[in-house]
């Protein structure tokens, strides 16, 4: 299917938002890749989707507080290695979303640019839940795409306002369709190929799953 995003990369077979992940769902044959950035210490871009460790190594520790030299020790790569990777199949298409501790931490101003300055905007869509920093990345010459908590008519206006060419949302947030028009929706946490028919259905266009390759079949 050339509608499916490897959510964190293949992360069902392999470690998340590594790139051995994301490698895997391009051997697969996915046209788009999704994964989480966070920014060290040191400001440096790494992959990550959780302010502290504790999910993934046991260690009660918070992930921004550490230099890019720890987060590589454990495992997670930086953007700049990941970037290398995807220059070599420029047919794919990187969703790039930074995270709240990133954008904490930094500013959305140099989060964002420490992040875009590593990335070809030919090639990655830069999003967030923050809109501001959607709003930078455009700015700066990249497609955006808002993820957005709720389907609140404040959410509505403010996404329409800024008008991203993706919007993201939980499968849970979507209904009987799509909740406004004039943005490529993609639906994240799509488990199997009977929820992503019914998403389909509903005017979904892009289904982001971590079970890369049995959507695929």
């Amino acid at each position: 299917m050339r509608d499916i995003v490897a959510h964190r990369g293949n992360a069902a077979e392999f470690p998340e938002n590594t790139l051995e992940s994301i490698a895997s769902a391009i051997s697969l044959g996915c046209r788009f890749v999704e994964f989480d950035v966070q920014i060290s210490t040191d400001r440096v871009p790494v992959l990550m989707h959780d302010g502290r460790y504790f999910r993934l190594t046991g260690k009660d520790r918070d992930s921004v507080d550490t230099s890019a030299s720890g987060l590589v020790s454990y495992g997670h790569p930086t953007l700049e290695s990941a970037a290398t990777l995807l220059a070599a199949a420029p047919s794919v298409t990187a969703f790039v979303e930074i995270k709240a501790e990133a954008i904490e931490l930094h500013g959305a101003e140099d989060a964002v640019r420490l992040v875009a300055e590593l990335l070809d905007p030919s090639q990655a869509v830069v999003i967030s839940f923050d809109l501001n920093a959607c709003h930078i990345a455009r700015r700066l010459g990249f497609r955006i795409g808002a993820v957005i908590a709720d389907r609140s008519a404040q959410t509505k206006m403010a996404c329409i306002s800024l008008q991203p060419e993706f919007t993201f949302c939980d499968v849970q947030l979507i209904g009987r369709c799509v909740p406004w028009t004039g943005t490529r929706w993609v639906a994240y946490e799509v488990e199997s190929p009977e929820m992503a028919a019914s998403l389909r259905s509903r005017g979904v266009e892009l289904l982001e799953t971590m079970s890369v390759r049995k959507l695929l079949c």
